[in-house]
């Protein structure tokens, strides 16, 4: 565990629909970026806010991701940003989590910029993702997202650090700022904005103004407005936890739940029993199943036989946060979907 979580957040001025190009520009602007723990770009950081498929979306096994592996781990950092990505039939504006040692993982932007037609061609996400690293725990979120404090709503101080990536237009601008603030004041929690400059292929301009917010809502590290660049912040866990234990919102906290078309997001069953229960029910996709198999380095195992046996073994830590089960043993971590018991992923530290 670290107490101190070194960030750099990427104010770049997006060049529109190059992916190269944005990629030799990213080289250039982390060129210095040798102590950081978390490194995140934009939303859309390769192409600019679009709605055109063509030539702009990637598989998970593009020079996006190629490119990202490389970077974090070149780097020893998670990187992280969001790019258009194809999965099976559908496209989604995919926030890709990118660790040093090779694993990946995904946030899919559950608010579709309607007012940008982004919901006619995009496909929405409907799981909330919490990802662990040095000891934090890290809620990643895309632009339109900030808009709505009950889908981001820090449930069980289950999250330290929310972490949004924005295309956020000039036009718009005075309201990015206050509400990164209320999220942090609101969720008790440390909160990065990172935002573009520039105009885009469509005419539309962007400031900026990329921030760091501590824990108390104020702006303890910023970008200047107009101007590209690389922010850095510092952040506390222990100053976190002893603001959270001095003044402990949590516990009047509302209970509520979330309902996506006919799914309900509970967050009352959280017992480990409820996960050991229901067993039978733990199955994957296809591609799940390849992703996973290459993960952990299988052959020709059965991954969700192997998955289940991990769950059931007497040393497993079982723990959920908000829809998500989160199971660890013998240095293996299976992700499995409490609604659908789908497992998600599993990997090795």
């Amino acid at each position: 565990m670290t107490d101190l979580l070194n960030i750099a957040y990427v104010q770049p001025d997006i060049k529109w629909h190059n992916i190269e190009g944005n990629l030799r520009q990213y080289d250039n602007m982390l060129a210095d970026i040798n102590d950081a723990d978390l490194i995140v770009l934009p939303e859309m950081f390769v192409t600019g806010f679009t709605n055109q498929i063509e030539g702009t979306a990637q598989a998970m096994d593009g020079s996006v991701v190629e490119w990202m592996s490389h970077t974090a781990s070149a780097k020893k950092s998670v990187v992280m940003g969001s790019q258009i990505v194809a999965d099976g039939e559908l496209f989604y504006n995919r926030m890709l989590i990118v660790f040093p040692d090779g694993h990946i993982d995904w946030y899919d932007k559950r608010h579709l910029f309607r007012m940008g037609c982004e919901n006619e061609t995009l496909s929405p996400g409907t799981e909330i993702k919490i990802f662990e690293y040095k000891g934090w725990r890290i809620r990643p979120v895309v632009c339109y997202d900030l808009r709505f404090p009950v889908w981001l709503r820090n449930v069980g101080n289950s999250y330290d650090l929310l972490v949004c990536v924005a295309n956020w237009p000039t036009a718009r601008h005075n309201v990015f700022e206050p509400l990164l603030r209320a999220r942090s004041i609101e969720n008790q929690c440390y909160t990065v904005g990172v935002n573009r400059v520039g105009t885009d292929g469509l005419g539309i301009d962007y400031s900026g103004g990329s921030v760091l917010v501590d824990i108390y809502g104020n702006v303890a590290s910023r970008l200047p407005e107009g101007q590209s660049g690389v922010g850095r912040a510092t952040i506390s866990l222990s100053k976190l936890n002893a603001f959270r234990e001095k003044f402990p919102t949590i516990l009047d906290a509302d209970k509520f739940s979330i309902e996506i078309g006919k799914r309900l997001i509970d967050n009352a069953d959280a017992h480990p029993e409820t996960l050991l229960r229901n067993l039978d029910k733990i199955h994957t996709t296809p591609m799940g199943a390849d992703r996973i198999r290459r993960n952990l380095k299988l052959t020709d195992t059965d991954v969700v036989k192997y998955c289940k046996e991990t769950i059931a073994s007497t040393d497993c830590k079982i723990t959920r946060n908000g829809k998500n089960w989160y199971c660890k043993a013998n240095g293996i971590t299976v992700t499995v979907n409490a609604l659908s018991y789908t497992i998600i992923t599993a990997h090795r530290k």
